[in-house]
């Protein structure tokens, strides 16, 4: 049977996709060591092509202003955006573990005013690097991203004018859980790029996310993030969790239920 026109436009565009990917591919697993031999690692470019943070005109003004204050992507940036919109309806805080400059903490706490519940946002950081590297991670030893800065943090909500944003400093949560462990959360972003680091502040904030609260790994498709990866894929299966790998390098998890099986 003949291909159609409309059918075979799409499966020349999908050749160049391909061919583009794959010499995308070459380059960057020649400057990025982390990708030789990874057979389930490959350059990324999708078909599609809607992009709707370039005509969002409130998440463009407020992204412009953090830009230098996170190392996130528009793709990353503006997923967070749109499903911290999703929790206006829910009771509860928000917390992000790992806020580095407090850019991305920022965009989150500014998206989460505009809707009717009241809530505080904290940014967790050591601002001495990444804590509680392991065997688990291939990468990641220690103390990378020690270029943290808390007074910028301080300097940035400030300058925002973002009155419901706490910022607390030391490692999470052996440090500083103590004083947020009475509230429930409705939101959190986990950016800490190691094992132990994610799989410690999830299960001190799994009994106490609320039903439909979402939670954002941001380092699930990095391949210098290999212990994040594999602890989203432990949660996969729970009865009490929906976990989504989205493309951007994400894996977005939402608290469906509360069968109390704990983690």
């Amino acid at each position: 049977m003949p291909s159609s026109s409309a059918t075979q436009r799409i499966r020349r565009l999908d050749a160049v996709r391909r061919g583009a990917a794959a010499t995308m591919h070459v380059a960057r697993t020649a400057i990025t060591p982390s990708l030789r031999g990874q057979a389930a690692h490959s350059t990324l470019i999708s078909t599609a092509t809607y992009s709707p943070w370039l005509t969002d005109p409130a998440y463009r003004s407020f992204a412009s202003r953090i830009a230098d204050f996170t190392l996130l992507d528009e793709m990353r940036l503006y997923e967070l955006w749109q499903l911290a919109g999703q929790v206006g309806h829910l009771e509860g805080d928000a917390i992000e573990v790992g806020c580095w400059r407090g850019g991305a903490g920022c965009l989150i706490a500014s998206r989460l005013d505009q809707g009717s519940a009241a809530s505080t946002m904290f940014l967790c950081d050591t601002f001495t690097g990444v804590v509680k590297a392991s065997g688990q991670d291939s990468v990641y030893q220690g103390g990378e991203h020690a270029d943290a800065d808390e007074g910028a943090v301080h300097d940035l909500i400030h300058r925002l004018g973002l009155t419901s944003v706490e910022l607390l400093v030391g490692i999470f949560p052996e440090d500083t859980g103590a004083p947020v462990a009475d509230r429930q959360f409705r939101f959190a972003h986990i950016d800490v790029d190691v094992y132990g680091g994610a799989k410690d502040s999830f299960a001190w904030l799994f009994p106490r996310l609320v039903v439909g609260g979402i939670v954002v790994f941001d380092d699930y498709g990095s391949s210098a993030t290999d212990g994040i990866r594999s602890f989203i894929d432990e949660l996969q299966g729970h009865p009490d969790l929906a976990v989504v790998r989205n493309l951007n390098g994400q894996a977005v998890v939402v608290k469906r239920g509360s069968t109390r099986s704990g983690l």
